[in-house]
């Protein structure tokens, strides 16, 4: 598909029904090969995320094994940490996580602190 550049070649796809609709057809066809071509590298990108997500997760929970028997509140004050600080590296929410989940299991009714 080429670029229009002139205002002729604008107003006569816009003067016919017939050749606008083959033109937004291109520009759908084209759009669509371009996608497609971006998915393999969007799942790849995706994969590898969680890949390097678990390992941390699995990390986490083996330096904070008592951890283990609370995964709900862990999730729960991971969570706040990271909507409370949306530019912190994911290794620092992890950390944060054990110093304040430390401190919320030391409290009998910890579910006021979160």
């Amino acid at each position: 598909m080429k670029n229009l550049k002139t205002d002729e070649e604008l107003w006569e796809i816009l003067g016919s029904v017939d050749k606008f609709n083959v033109f937004i057809n291109q520009v759908v066809e084209q759009t669509k090969r371009e996608m497609i071509l971006l998915v393999p590298e969007i799942v790849i990108k995706h994969i590898q995320d969680q890949h390097k997500y678990k390992k941390i997760v699995d990390k986490f929970y083996s330096d904070n094994p008592e951890f283990r028997k609370d995964k709900v509140l862990i999730g729960q004050l991971m969570n706040k940490i990271a909507a409370d600080n949306p530019g912190l590296e994911i290794n620092e929410v992890f950390k944060r996580t054990a110093i304040k989940a430390k401190k919320v299991l030391g409290e009998k009714n910890y579910e006021k602190t979160i």
